[in-house]
């Protein structure tokens, strides 16, 4: 089966696909634009050869205005996407054609992914000891923008010097800027809020605060499902976005999972000030940490339960598991870190 058009200068057929790339003075004279939008160009490209998902083979090759209007004369096509993308698969399937497109221009353009745009996502883990469901009722109200901000605010200056985020387009990004969210949430609504969290770019408002939507608020039901009862220490979470180029952002979400003990430490105190902000008394909050990313939290809530039961003298622990026998202990583990 042969499919064009899957991007401008893409074509597939079977298990191939030819990927056309043009250069800088073709996509302005087909497109116009400036420099900024070429590169975006490169990024698009980039995301739809990795959205397709069943395996393929892709072959890259330079695009050369000269010898498609060669091959468009001869041919049935029309100037277009579709054309340029059939273009793209002949000459991949001429090995001839392509090894002299290939002596032409022996270096492709590339994408800049390290400037791509790029949202991540990290909870602090906040323990804090629940006598009865009305504290729960007290830890999902909103946080005091401006408490949030202020710790969002020491929480970078912490952290290794990196240029504050520049927007260079549409897709395109330098540096990273920090926002932390301003509700505590649940281990429950994590993976529905980092798809959310990941889709927005924050609005403006308080400077390093984004808005976690109500309906992501901690309840307590989902509470008492994962401890069994009250009063027990729960695990509530602090969403921490980190927004920005690919590059500076993943360096700074390594860093801060890699460094967490000592890094939130530092910052003990005024994560007590947030949740005293809220009424909530800091004799009932233990240490901060670690940061996680959303696919680590089921793994570090069997890592707590197993704590927590040698703690009480219970090897199931305060959090019973699925099924007869509980959670099954995670073994001799003790870091979590972050998967690329």
């Amino acid at each position: 089966m042969v499919t064009y058009g899957l991007f401008d200068g893409v074509a597939r057929r079977d298990h191939l696909v030819a990927a056309a790339v043009y250069g800088l003075e073709d996509y302005l004279a087909m497109y116009g634009g400036t420099v900024d939008d070429y590169l975006d160009y490169l990024l698009r490209l980039d995301e739809a050869l990795n959205g397709i998902r069943d395996p393929v083979r892709v072959v890259w090759l330079p695009f050369d205005m000269g010898m498609y209007r060669a091959w468009l004369e001869g041919s049935p096509w029309q100037d277009g996407p579709e054309a340029r993308s059939a273009w793209a698969l002949a000459a991949v399937e001429d090995p001839a054609r392509l090894a002299e497109l290939k002596r032409r221009y022996p270096v492709l353009p590339a994408a800049p992914l390290d400037e791509r745009l790029t949202v991540e996502v990290l909870y602090l883990a906040l323990p804090v000891f629940c006598e009865a469901e009305e504290d729960v009722d007290l830890l999902a109200r909103q946080l005091n923008p401006l408490e949030v901000a202020a710790l969002g605010a020491r929480l970078r200056r912490e952290m290794p010097p990196v240029p504050a985020c520049e927007r260079l387009s549409w897709l395109r990004a330098r540096g990273a800027d920090l926002f932390l969210g301003d509700r505590l949430v649940g281990a429950g609504e994590v993976e529905e809020l980092d798809g959310y969290l990941r889709s927005i770019t924050p609005e403006e408002g308080t400077p390093g605060v984004v808005n976690v939507p109500r309906r992501f608020r901690l309840r307590r039901a989902p509470v008492l499902e994962l401890v069994g009862s009250l009063p027990s220490l729960v695990p509530v979470f602090l969403p921490l976005m980190l927004v920005g180029g690919r590059e500076d952002v993943g360096f700074l979400a390594d860093w801060a999972q890699a460094n967490h003990q000592l890094y939130l430490a530092r910052v003990a105190p005024d994560v007590a000030d947030l949740l005293a902000s809220l009424g909530w008394d800091g004799r009932r909050l233990g240490r901060p940490g670690p940061l996680l990313g959303a696919w680590e939290i089921p793994e570090f809530l069997d890592l707590v339960s197993v704590e927590f039961g040698r703690e009480e003298g219970d090897p199931q622990g305060p959090y019973p598991g699925p099924g007869p026998g509980g959670r099954r202990p995670p073994g001799k583990r003790r870091g979590l870190w972050r998967v690329k």
